[in-house]
């Protein structure tokens, strides 16, 4: 049987292709092999004797040989089974303080012979069981001043005790929009809020200098034969609508990840005199990164900035290096004239590249001098429930592992509950016995040089169908 023509070309397009597929998936495994090779280390735990939650603090050699999404890692034991974890960022709270109050009902008030005010009531042991902070007066009256003494009973037969006494509640509204009517108690007596109270206000009425005088006139006949000027004075009692308790609790304002700072390698400056800019190249181990410090000792100056990843255009070689824009900023340092302003932070979104540059805008102005950077990112925690007598193992590297789909309520409830993990080392990095030797199709066929040429390759053939079609058709008798 006589091959055609067309068919040659396609099974020589065919087989290009397949080449084509070959070499760049073995020039792809060559390169995830350099890049990542499975790896482990050893978790040293802290003694534990009963089930734990311990913590794994990710380094410089995990985040160098692992894949950007941090799916490849693993926690094995030592029957090589998988231990569930939840890997987090490192947060810090800004707390807020908050008062939650609580009206007293049915108090009891009695005065007393010396014009003070006894006002007695009772908390519910079985409402209100957490600790109290102290009182406030709720009152409508303005300018006065009262000193005030918080008692406290456990039981009915037993003394009253002290809490704090020579209070002051005061409002000094004809002087200045001052006022106070709360009652601290301090928080070293860390008491619980149930038990009988009892306050005492001393001097419960107060006379207060009106405001108006009377003036009184003697007159005989037309004549004003004697005058008399006196001042007015009220007697103004303390008026209490309510009181309340109150207890301080601090709540969670805004979280943000805790950063530390991570060592940036081979930093080397270069003038660049065409775009008059000082390029400065640095290298990091994959970490991540979110933040740039610039050091320099210059002073008084403000250029413009830019960071670039620099990575390769498809990850494969020979393909040339691209450059992606991370952020823009505007560097300055001003210390002249009593004026003192700086800006030399670049902030990122988090990335994990292997090269940076920083592109420095100098203009007709002199390069700045001894430039360097530092390094600032969050820190990753694996967190997993360790057992007594256990030995653990850190696995990473396999870039065709996929992301793991642990159940993770337990530790989630633990570390929303501010639990803390113990932590635990990681021990030098040992290749793994188990190599990867499979080859990731799907990652292959997305490269768009890969797909290019299927595409070009199937055109071409398509193209060379119809032209034999032509041929054929040209050939048969009218």
């Amino acid at each position: 049987m006589k091959t055609r023509p067309f068919a040659r070309v396609a099974w020589l397009l065919a087989l290009g292709v397949v080449f084509q597929l070959g070499t760049l998936s073995s020039h792809a495994q060559d390169l995830a092999t350099a890049a990542l090779q499975p790896k482990t280390r050893p978790v040293e735990p802290p003694t534990i004797e009963q089930q734990t939650l311990l913590g794994i603090r990710l380094d410089a050699t995990v985040f160098s040989g692992s894949t950007p999404s941090l799916h490849d890692l693993r926690v094995l034991d030592a029957s090589d089974a998988e231990v569930p974890f939840a890997l987090r960022k490192l947060v810090t709270d800004k707390l807020r303080t908050v008062r939650q109050y609580t009206a007293i009902v049915n108090p009891l008030v009695r005065p007393l012979e010396d014009d003070a005010l006894e006002i007695e009531f009772e908390i519910d042991p079985d409402k209100h069981k957490g600790p109290l902070h102290g009182f406030t007066l709720v009152t409508p009256l303005r300018n006065f001043e009262h000193r005030v003494t918080v008692e406290r009973q456990d039981a009915a037969d037993e003394p009253w005790t002290t809490l704090a006494q020579d209070l002051v509640i005061y409002d000094y509204f004809q002087f200045m929009d001052v006022r106070n009517t709360d009652l601290a108690i301090p928080k070293e007596l860390n008491f619980p809020a149930w038990g009988r109270y009892r306050l005492r206000i001393d001097r419960v009425t107060q006379e207060q200098q009106s405001p108006w005088r009377e003036l009184t006139r003697s007159v005989q006949g037309s004549e004003v034969t004697g005058q008399e000027e006196r001042l007015l004075v009220n007697r103004q009692p303390l008026r209490i609508e309510r009181i309340d308790f109150w207890r301080e609790n601090e709540v969670v304002e805004s979280s943000q990840p805790l950063l530390t700072d991570y060592p940036l390698a081979g930093i080397t400056l270069k003038q660049d005199s065409e775009s008059k800019s000082t390029w400065v190249d640095l290298s990091s181990a994959r970490e991540p990164i979110t933040e740039l410090t610039l050091v320099t000792p210059d002073n008084n100056f403000s250029r413009a900035a830019r960071l670039l990843g620099m990575s390769s255009g498809s990850g494969q070689p020979p393909f040339p290096a691209a450059q992606r824009e991370l952020a823009t900023t505007t560097l300055s340092k001003i210390d002249l004239a009593g004026i003192q302003r700086e800006q030399l932070q670049i902030r990122l979104p988090e990335t994990r590249e292997t090269d940076y540059r920083v592109v420095i805008a100098n203009g007709d102005s002199p390069p700045l001098a001894d430039v360097a950077f530092t390094a600032k990112g969050p820190i990753y925690e694996l967190v997993f429930l360790g057992n007594p007598g256990q030995t653990y193992r850190l696995s990473y590297g396999d870039a065709n592992r996929e992301p793991p789909r642990y159940d993770t309520v337990a530790i989630q409830a633990a570390l929303a509950a501010k639990a803390s993990p113990l932590e635990a080392t990681l021990g030098p990095a040992a290749n793994d016995l188990v190599q990867v030797t499979r080859t990731n199709w799907l990652r292959v066929l997305n490269n768009p040089w890969v797909f290019g040429t299927l595409i070009l390759g199937l055109v071409v053939l398509l193209g060379l169908g119809l032209r034999q079609a032509a041929t054929r058709i040209e050939s048969l008798p009218d």
